[in-house]
């Protein structure tokens, strides 16, 4: 049995993957059914206009006198497991800039799982601060290599859980700035979060291992702690 990768379940917001067979076909956590006693998941809405900025937020963004390449709607707590279930999927090196609205701020849980692969022309993304509860950045921006700058303040990280290849060929970005107090909780991991990120360099100075690419390298750097994160 084959399922959409845009699947998903009502309780924890699982998606499965092409190859899951029938004991996903289930409520409750893991489940692709939904109770509508129990539904959980919050859509948000997702507009991609011809100049390549991409907008994300509660409400609808407006087109008035600008071309859409693509609009439609986004689950913000659903675990995505591929790159086609977001609506500028078949666009997405179309997308240059990404502005995520504050409007945001109102769901609770919000899920990045490839949100922006493969977005190989993006070069900025405002509005990371406005994201609450985040638990999975599975290859959030995985290859958007004309990014060179990341802002990550402001963003909840206290139910952040996994960074499987999160910021994975990156190759030109050069900073990531976070908070003063960042810190990953207990129980964060992620293999390859930094695959190939080979200009990135922390706010002390620790440049680019290729040994050096897990989730522990997403630290501030600073005197006897070596990361890739730098204190803005």
């Amino acid at each position: 049995m084959k399922l959409k990768s845009n699947s998903m379940g009502g309780t924890d917001g699982f998606v499965p993957f092409q190859t899951s067979g029938a004991s996903v076909l289930k409520l409750g956590a893991g489940g692709v059914l939904t109770d509508p006693e129990y539904e959980v998941r919050t859509w948000l809405n997702a507009t991609l206009f011809a100049d390549g900025e991409l907008k994300i937020g509660f409400a609808k963004a407006d087109a008035t006198g600008r071309e859409v390449l693509a609009s439609d709607t986004l689950c913000a707590n659903a675990k995505y497991a591929a790159i086609q279930a977001t609506p500028w999927a078949s666009f997405c090196k179309s997308v240059k800039r990404v502005t995520i609205a504050a409007d945001t701020s109102r769901v609770a849980n919000v899920n990045l799982n490839y949100w922006f692969y493969s977005c190989n022309a993006l070069t900025s993304v405002s509005g990371m601060a406005n994201l609450r509860g985040v638990a999975y950045m599975n290859r959030t921006f995985n290859s958007c290599s004309a990014l060179t700058e990341l802002d990550l303040r402001g963003m909840s990280l206290a139910s952040l859980s996994s960074m499987l290849y999160t910021f994975g060929a990156c190759t030109a970005l050069e900073r990531i700035l976070v908070d003063a107090d960042w810190g990953l909780p207990s129980g964060c991991t992620g293999s390859s979060t930094f695959y190939n990120c080979k200009a990135i360099a922390g706010g002390n100075g620790t440049t680019y291992d290729s040994k050096q690419t897990t989730y522990a390298m997403c630290h501030i750097d600073r005197e006897g702690q070596a990361g890739y994160l730098t204190a803005g």
